[in-house]
């Protein structure tokens, strides 16, 4: 029986051997992917998915970017320059810090421009007047060095760390999935957060047959059936981009992330054959690859404005110094912007290698791979500050990745040359785009001519099925919930302010602030007395529990308080 057994191993030994190619095993031995269980056919193809993911998410940074800095108002012939350098800016951060860290740290961590700092940072510039881009860019930077400085030095990483309440500190993916759910949820047009409170929106217009829950991202544009019949397609194809992440998940489908990314966006093109094909062959698709007007027409100019934007974050005349305009306090500003960046780069970082640890199997070597890969974002932090581009982090397309099977930095070296070829052609957003604004009046002499406004026509992209694939990556994220000790109200009630308040904030610091003050309460006021006061009967038990209250999270709670009361 044990010859038997020993015959079996050894033949599945032997199919496993000729899976892999001698190409395959050679760069096995520096990145590990074979040993981890993956092949390099699969590092590639959870890479590509991680660089449509990545890709998608740059450009919907650079029109939130761009807008936020009022690239709508420029003059025609400035604003398209403008919007490809803030796409380039992203992406040459992006591509470094992607490759760096695949080829460095050897893990599947994408690098890229992180849609929750950019929220926090437009959001920052709309709660105070005066307050400028390069303002907030100042208060980014500054935390960046003290984030590259921290981490840097692995005790002070581990005291920053442990500061937090370990129901929330179990819990980080889960505040962070809901943040990126929320997110996913804003792009792909179903709410709209606006302040503290999520309020759903009926801006599209009622003689339409278009239900007054829904949200049109571009409801300030005039409508058409095109338009319609885009946001129908683009709502249908996410729901079914949903169904077949589930259904391929259940089944252990290989790559399913890729398979779901394909499925959603031929579905997406069939629907929109039906609606109007126009949604497909419009010019306003078309353009943003195959136009005399295309990016590849402002490459030269966008450059010289990515070159002529570093350092501006350390000019005072209409620079990041340039505190003029602010009519608040620029100390407690910059004290309690600084707090906030330093909490969401830390922990929203720490919510990714916490989510993709038990997929990823990270051993004793990784967690300094772990620790070099987030060396290297808060590094890529203090260059972004300098180029004037948002911060990176470590993406939720990681966890994409990984659970798309990626087992090592392969995937993130192919997702970087993605990166790096999307610099100069727009193949992803043209193909996975769902909605383009289709309302260019090219009638009006755009049409066919350089600098009379036609690419900044049609930079209003959506991308429904890769927003409802990362709706799917946050659930995932969630899954960590499971392990809240219901019987215990510190812990449950502090996790659940955590993720509420993250959710009606954006933003992961804020759900972190939040969810500490509360377990500090809690344990500060819970009627425990120890043994000295029940004899004694002199000291209270807020005094007693105060007596055994960890010091770092205390000082957590002051600084969460700080950035609370400073925003």
């Amino acid at each position: 029986m044990a010859e038997a057994i020993s015959s079996i191993n050894n033949s599945e030994q032997s199919k496993n051997e000729k899976r892999h190619s001698r190409f395959s095993k050679l760069l096995n031995r520096y990145f590990h992917h074979i040993d981890r269980g993956g092949t390099l056919g699969g590092e590639v193809g959870a890479g590509i998915s991680m660089m449509i993911l990545s890709v998608c998410s740059v450009f919907m940074t650079m029109q939130i970017i761009a807008n936020a800095q009022g690239a709508g108002n420029m003059p025609v012939s400035e604003s398209a320059d403008f919007y490809v350098a803030t796409y380039l800016a992203a992406m040459i951060v992006s591509f470094i810090g992607t490759l760096i860290i695949g080829v460095a740290a050897r893990l599947p961590f994408v690098q890229v421009s992180s849609l929750s700092l950019t929220t926090m940072m437009i959001s920052m510039m709309g709660a105070n007047n005066g307050l400028t881009y390069y303002n907030v860019i100042f208060i980014s930077f500054v935390s960046s060095v003290a984030y590259a400085i921290i981490v840097s030095i692995p005790g002070v990483k581990r005291l920053v760390f442990e500061a937090l309440p370990k129901s929330i500190r179990k819990i980080l993916p889960a505040i962070s999935g809901a943040v990126i759910i929320t997110l996913a949820l804003q792009m792909l047009g179903l709410v709209k957060i606006e302040n503290v409170l999520v309020s759903v929106q009926g801006n599209a217009p009622t003689d339409a047959s278009w239900g007054g829950i829904f949200y049109l991202p571009h409801a300030e544009t005039n409508y058409t059936g095109a338009s319609y019949g885009a946001m129908y397609a683009g709502l249908l194809a996410g729901v079914c981009a949903v169904i077949c992440y589930v259904v391929m998940k259940a089944r252990n489908v290989r790559h399913h992330i890729g398979w779901t990314l394909l499925l959603g966006t031929l579905i997406y093109f069939g629907v929109a054959a039906i609606k109007d094909v126009n949604i497909i062959t419009g010019w306003a698709r078309i353009w943003l690859i195959g136009s005399e007007d295309t990016l590849q027409t402002h490459l030269g100019s966008a450059f010289s404005q990515v070159f002529a934007s570093f350092g501006k974050v350390f000019s005072p005349d209409g620079g990041g110094l340039d505190f003029s305009g602010y009519d608040g306090s620029v100390a407690s500003l910059v004290i309690g912007g600084f707090i906030c960046f330093l909490m969401l780069s830390m922990y929203d970082c720490q919510s990714t290698f916490e989510a993709v640890g038990d997929d990823l199997s990270i051993d004793t070597d990784d967690v300094k791979n772990t620790w070099l890969s987030q060396t290297c974002n808060a590094g890529m932090g203090v260059v972004c500050a300098l180029m004037g581009t948002a911060p990176v982090a470590i993406g939720k397309e990681s966890v994409a990745g990984v659970d798309d099977k990626a087992k090592s930095g392969i995937a993130s070296i192919v997702c970087s040359i993605g990166l790096l070829v999307s610099m100069f052609v727009w193949v992803i957003p043209t193909i996975m785009a769902t909605y383009v604004n289709l309302n260019v009046a090219f009638a009006n002499g755009e049409y066919g001519h350089y600098d009379m406004g036609s690419l900044q026509m049609t930079l209003y992209c959506t991308f429904g099925v890769v927003d409802a694939v990362m709706i799917c990556v946050g659930v995932k994220m969630m899954k960590c919930l499971g392990t809240i000790n219901v019987k215990d109200m510190r812990e449950w009630l502090s996790a659940v302010f955590a993720i509420v308040f993250g959710i009606a904030f954006t933003n992961i610091a804020y759900g972190v602030a939040i969810g500490t003050l509360v377990y500090t309460i809690l344990s500060l006021f819970s009627l425990k007395f120890d043994a000295d006061d029940i004899k004694n009967s002199k000291q209270c038990g807020v005094i007693s529990n105060i007596k055994a209250f960890p010091i770092s999270t205390a000082v957590l709670a002051v600084l969460s308080i700080v950035m609370l009361i400073a925003l």
